[in-house]
């Protein structure tokens, strides 16, 4: 459940993938399934929620950059040599670097029960929910009518406020485009 993905993109982008669940609610077990787990089902997911703009802190480079070299498998690489030791300057226990939720997108722009429809050129539709699951299956939309779900949710989204502060850590394109700045 509780899994971030992180890709280099260039030494000023890092993509972050985090769980949908998790995301939503991190006051899940860390361990358990993620919902509707299919590890060679083909991805889909909404463009227009990926978070960009997000600005980290000298500290918050260098604790990336312990992460991803502690979990590195083989090789890293960086543009300057004291690049390649975060350690040096990260001076907390390797189990707290992401704590303060780090590699967590922020949680107001997420919608836990958001559905996909897709539309084909020959004129066939598709709709699926946020974990892959279609119209078919009896869990499907589930996240949407879980009132408990979509309250841990705004649990989350007031505390994640209160630790973060009232602005935006990221923006989606509806952030942008569709509401108030902050």
């Amino acid at each position: 459940m509780a899994t971030h993905t992180l890709f280099p993109l260039s030494s000023e982008r890092l993509l972050i993938l985090t769980n949908r669940s998790w995301a939503c609610d991190p006051h899940q077990p860390p361990l358990d399934l993620r919902p509707n787990p299919d590890y060679f089902r083909g991805a889909v997911f909404n463009f227009m929620e990926i978070q960009t703009r997000r600005e980290l802190s000298e500290e918050d480079v260098l604790r990336l950059n312990s992460i991803i070299k502690r979990r590195a498998y083989r090789f890293v690489a960086a543009g300057r040599e004291e690049w390649l030791y975060p350690e040096r300057q990260v001076k907390v226990p390797w189990r707290s670097v992401g704590d303060n939720h780090l590699l967590m997108p922020d949680p107001r722009s997420l919608h836990p029960g958001a559905e996909i429809v897709m539309a084909y050129a020959g004129g066939a539709m598709e709709t699926i929910d946020n974990f892959g699951r279609g119209p078919a299956d009896p869990r499907f939309g589930h996240e949407a009518r879980d009132a408990g779900g979509i309250g841990r949710h705004r649990q989350w989204c007031d505390e994640f406020e209160a630790l973060i502060g009232p602005q935006r850590r990221g923006r989606t394109w509806e952030d942008t485009h569709h509401r108030r700045p902050d």
